[in-house]
């Protein structure tokens, strides 16, 4: 069943936060469609209204009705910090900015050694002159040591996007600070 929006207020709250409407789309997990039916008709699915009103971080009811100058924002994310003191802020940012390159780097690193085990084995052989060693036991040797890599990079990767994906949020500093 569809419910009445403010379309004015969702633009407006869109808008603010400086996002078009496919990353409004994106963030809330609906259609672009959606929420292009919402700020053009003001007309949404119980369900779409609830997914927008989170993403813009106010309660559901307030895009119903006219919603108030400064909407309250929701509960805290599971993947936001919430940091009062500026100096911490700037740690925290500054320390997950550098662990992303880090990982990005280390991802970079294990994807290129998987590579060259991998084709490294193959040259072992041909050009080693080692008696007891075929070409399979050499190949797959390279296989294996590039699966173990692979394994760890997937790891790496996902550390990589948990700690992208992390907002950290400076407590009374509004949207400009929400990184």
């Amino acid at each position: 069943m569809d419910m009445r929006v403010d379309r004015e207020f969702v633009r407006r709250l869109r808008l603010d936060k400086s996002w078009s409407q496919e990353k409004l789309a994106d963030e809330a997990g609906v259609s672009l469609r959606t929420v292009q039916r919402v700020e053009a008709d003001g007309v949404a699915a119980h369900r779409s209204c609830r997914a927008i009103a989170k993403a813009l971080g106010v309660d559901p009811a307030e895009l119903r009705h006219r919603g108030a100058p400064n909407p309250q924002p929701m509960t805290q994310s599971a993947r936001s910090l919430e940091i009062a003191s500026p100096w911490g802020f700037a740690l925290l940012r500054t320390a997950q900015a550098l662990l992303v390159s880090v990982l990005w780097l280390l991802m970079a690193l294990v994807a290129l050694n998987a590579f060259i085990v991998l084709i490294g084995g193959i040259f072992f052989w041909e050009y080693a002159n080692v008696p007891d060693l075929r070409a399979p036991q050499a190949a797959g040797g390279g296989i294996l040591s590039a699966a173990v890599l692979a394994l760890f990079f997937l790891g790496l990767r996902w550390v990589y996007r948990a700690v992208k994906r992390t907002k950290i949020v400076r407590v009374g500093a509004g949207e400009l600070a929400v990184e």
